[in-house]
């Protein structure tokens, strides 16, 4: 079966920008909670402590609709930790932030036979596909630009002395670092999942600030040459978040005399990691 996911712009603005620390590096990263109250990103970091976000557990289901979200694996949530900046330098550098949005993907399970003799060769399946409506360039850049703009005022109150893209884009090397192109079907660059089952759009503050990461630098890849960074007046700090909605997943089950397979879904929103190498 197809599910198509509407997603209400005001809800997901409402979520991600209007949630006042929702991407604090400093402070509590707070509840990020749809209309509906399912699985919410806890307080997960503080004062650049590493802890780690937990997913509710999900519902057995026969041949019930599951009605929350299963378990996650533990994701790390990686926050600064100023007294790692102090040996360094007292000058950091953010040239951009990365947010990484769900907006379309699929889910699939099955179930092979019974405990009953004769049984075994039976099976169920399901799946479901999804779009997210109401993403576009500009919503995503302005969450992007949201969290940028925190990230550089806690740095700040931390009492570091802050370079921000605006400081740093005439120089060379800045100039001419290479740029990512945009998906022409979302406006944007895109990235898929490890198994390929999400697509997630990619945003930065603006088109300047979405540069090309590589394999070996990641996101540093434009700012570091032969393994030495080329800011030498300030320690560089590029901020990332990923962020889910809806989260959709397979479940199943089997007896002695029966299986079920079927798929979940639950609109909330969750923060799924973040980080600020």
């Amino acid at each position: 079966m197809t599910l198509r996911y509407q997603l209400v712009l005001g809800v997901m603005i409402g979520s991600l920008v209007g949630t006042a620390n929702a991407f604090d590096l400093f402070g509590a990263i707070k509840e990020m909670a749809t209309q509906s109250a399912g699985n919410t990103a806890k307080e997960a970091a503080t004062q650049g402590v590493v802890n780690t976000v937990k997913g509710d557990t999900a519902p057995s289901a026969g041949n019930k609709t599951p009605e929350e979200a299963p378990a996650s694996k533990a994701l790390t949530v990686t926050a600064i930790n100023p007294e790692d900046l102090s040996s360094y330098s007292n000058t950091v550098v953010v040239p951009t932030v990365y947010v990484k949005l769900l907006v379309q993907g699929s889910a699939f399970v099955s179930q092979q036979g019974g405990y009953q003799i004769g049984k075994s060769s039976n099976s169920v399946k399901a799946s479901a596909k999804y779009k997210v409506v109401g993403i576009d360039k500009k919503l995503a850049q302005d969450i992007a630009r949201r969290a940028y703009d925190d990230c550089v005022a806690k740095l700040r109150a931390a009492g570091y002395t802050v370079l921000t893209y605006n400081d740093i884009r005439e120089r060379d090397f800045v100039k001419t670092a290479e740029r990512e192109k945009a998906d022409a079907s979302w406006g944007l660059p895109v990235e898929s999942s490890r198994n390929g089952d999400e697509t997630y759009v990619v945003a930065a503050p603006s088109d300047e600030q979405m540069f090309v990461s590589g394999a070996n630098g990641g996101v540093f890849n434009q700012f570091i040459h032969w393994g030495k960074p080329k800011f030498t007046d300030a320690t560089i700090i590029i901020p990332q978040y990923t962020i889910t909605a809806p989260q959709v997943w397979g479940t199943k089950e089997a007896s002695y005399s029966t299986i079920s397979a079927a798929i979940g879904t639950e609109p909330s929103m969750q923060l799924r990691s973040a980080a600020a190498p």
